[in-house]
């Protein structure tokens, strides 16, 4: 928790939220948050996975800098709370993901409410799940534009929009654009891209503050066929996966086929990343946006965990450590 303070004090340091700053706001630098959903700290190239592919992550991360050791919470909705807050999640009154225990206070203060009064302009786009009714909504809570699905994961319980739609709900889903229910077309995960994208040309001559939330790879495990193709009958190396400390139990085949799954999944987010980082690189804002990438709980499911022993939900370091990357401004 302690390091979520940090990374928000840097933030604060580059971008000042008074609005007698002596730096033009021209010259702020943008922030781009980036953080996806139930990757684990293995599930990537970088990270000596063999069997993903991750060449925009890994390009990033190669000229970025990293935290090696980077806890938050084994469950997504405390970790999203204490991400926007720079606070422990259950002083916000989130302490899990169901059950009431997922609405943020509407009382708590967000970086995009503090970047916003200093003149940011804020977007998210993606999951929230730390409420889906007022006063707990991306637009309650200091997003100008928000682009995201209710509940959870697109098509829970707690998505009534998608729900009935089981396995093709990530797949043109209803979501909720400013305020107004809104018929997306296309994959969840590209749908976002192309929303932050549009909010990146949109914004590209003022300073602007990015939270892109993947629901992906969360379950269900529904990705584009081409994704699926590209790991379709590959051959999990289990054996690499137990030497580099898989620690837990053997991989059944339907852990193997959920493994394939999930790095389509990622290989998807990463070609998306691709698309985003090159609109920034067009309207020559890459050099001056600070970039933060990072996942909010470790693997729903037994695959490679990088050494770390357990997975989501538990109290293990594969339950609770993290990828973070960032580049911090290169201006």
């Amino acid at each position: 928790m302690r390091r979520l303070l940090i990374v928000l004090t840097l933030i604060f340091l580059f971008c000042p939220l008074n609005g007698q700053s002596k730096i033009k706001s021209n010259n702020k630098p943008n922030v781009i948050l980036i953080l996806t959903d139930d990757q684990g700290y293995g599930d990537l190239g970088y990270h000596k996975n063999p069997d993903i592919k991750t060449p925009t992550l890994d390009a990033f991360a190669s000229e970025s800098i990293g935290l090696n050791n980077f806890y938050v919470s084994p469950v997504c909705s405390p970790t999203r709370a204490s991400l926007l807050t720079g606070r422990y999640n259950i002083r916000t009154g989130v302490f899990d993901t169901f059950s009431g225990g997922s609405i943020m206070a509407s009382s708590e203060i967000t970086i995009a409410e503090l970047l916003k009064d200093s003149g940011y302009r804020t977007g998210h786009f993606g999951k929230w799940h730390l409420g889906s009714n007022y006063p707990s909504r991306p637009q309650d809570q200091g997003f100008e534009t928000s682009v995201w699905n209710t509940g959870g994961a697109i098509g829970n319980s707690g998505d009534p929009f998608n729900y009935y739609k089981k396995d093709s709900s990530y797949f043109n889903p209803v979501l909720w654009k400013n305020g107004k229910k809104y018929q997306s077309t296309g994959y969840c995960t590209d749908v976002w891209t192309d929303e932050a994208i549009q909010f990146i040309q949109d914004n590209r001559n003022a300073p602007f503050f990015m939270y892109l939330a993947y629901n992906a790879p969360h379950k269900p495990l529904q990705l584009p066929q081409a994704y699926y193709e590209q790991y379709k009958g590959k051959e999990i190396n289990e054996e690499y996966y137990r030497n580099e400390g898989f620690y837990v139990h053997g991989m059944t085949e339907k852990d193997k086929e959920d493994a394939r799954k999930v790095y389509g999944m990622v290989t998807n987010i990463d070609d998306n990343l691709n698309r985003l980082f090159k609109e920034l690189k067009k309207h020559k804002l890459y050099d001056n946006t600070i970039i933060i990438f990072m996942t909010d709980n470790g693997p729903a499911q037994y695959r490679y965990t990088g050494g770390f022993k357990g997975k989501k939900s538990l109290v293990q370091e594969g339950g609770f450590m993290y990828p973070f990357i960032s580049n911090f401004p290169r201006a």
